[in-house]
């Protein structure tokens, strides 16, 4: 008798653990934003502490870009002297996995910028952020290799390093090109290497999805042709250029805080529309996912 009551209460067991996990299967999607992951796998600024004038040039970083300013192109923003020791701080993005992470794409205005690199470099001393001289150019060298003729400085308009936009410079900033591209930027800061990428007209690309709060869904454009990267907002990305390859990358957090993920190879036409199939992913097949762009 007590053989019978434990396997109806095992069976029992199994209909109410097959029936929860039914309903989890079935259940609507409801997306939440991903700020948290983010935050934890994007590249690091790193920092280089100068402690005397005479020591080796350049400072290269993790990805390569190397830094050749000096201590005497550089000032405080009330015109003092700066000081030894100071600190120049860096963060490098060449590869489409490091601009999604930093949510920084390459569009300028309404054009999607071709980039041979985004990087950020500032100057500090005692806590207080340098400029420099007046007249003065910072020099570097990006890490990539120059393929490119015509390539032109972009500064970042980032406030808190959150993507505002790429303009144009017109203080003398230049990009020489050599083995890689070298850089002589007016301003410190955002800086992106870049051209106004071929296309044939633009169009908004819009997106549908089940489930609710689609306009958590962060969505992404990395064209296959060139190195450019746009990103949406309440599923619609903007301003891309008919007639590429491209891949469709759209994320996002769930309900029971799983990972979503919708990747797609297309070619832009005019007036695309796209439904998402948001698939559950580990945290590592999504970090796989964007390093195989």
């Amino acid at each position: 008798m007590d053989y019978e009551k434990d396997i109806f209460k095992y069976n029992y067991f199994l209909v109410v653990l097959s029936s929860c996990n039914d309903d989890r299967i079935n259940e609507e999607a409801e997306f939440q934003p991903m700020d948290e992951f983010y935050n934890e796998n994007k590249p690091e600024e790193q920092e280089f502490v100068i402690t005397s004038d005479t020591g080796s040039a350049p400072i290269v970083g993790m990805e390569g870009t190397e830094l050749w300013g000096f201590r005497n192109i550089l000032e405080h923003r009330n015109g003092d002297e700066v000081q030894l020791p100071y600190s120049l701080k860096l963060i490098e993005l060449y590869s489409y996995e490091d601009m999604i992470l930093y949510r920084m794409p390459t569009l300028a205005s309404t054009s999607i910028l071709e980039s041979g690199g985004e990087v950020k470099i500032t100057a500090w001393e005692s806590g207080k952020e340098l400029v420099l001289k007046s007249g003065e150019k910072y020099p570097l060298v990006l890490a990539t290799t120059a393929t490119k003729a015509g390539m032109n400085v972009y500064h970042g308009d980032h406030p808190n390093n959150e993507f505002g936009s790429w303009d144009a410079s017109f203080d003398g900033s230049i990009i020489i090109q050599a083995e890689k591209y070298q850089m002589h930027t007016a301003k410190m800061g955002w800086q992106n290497c870049g051209q106004a990428g071929s296309n044939n007209g633009t169009t908004d690309v819009k997106f549908s999805v089940e489930g609710k709060g689609g306009e958590f869904i962060d969505l992404y454009i990395a064209l296959k042709d060139y190195q450019g990267l746009l990103k949406g907002n309440n599923l619609v990305v903007n301003h891309a250029p008919i007639g590429q390859n491209a891949t469709i990358v759209a994320m996002a957090k769930d309900q029971n805080d799983e990972y979503r993920l919708h990747k797609q190879e297309i070619m832009i036409t005019d007036g695309l529309e796209i439904t998402l199939d948001m698939q559950v992913v580990s945290e590592t097949a999504l970090l796989s996912t964007l390093a195989g762009l």
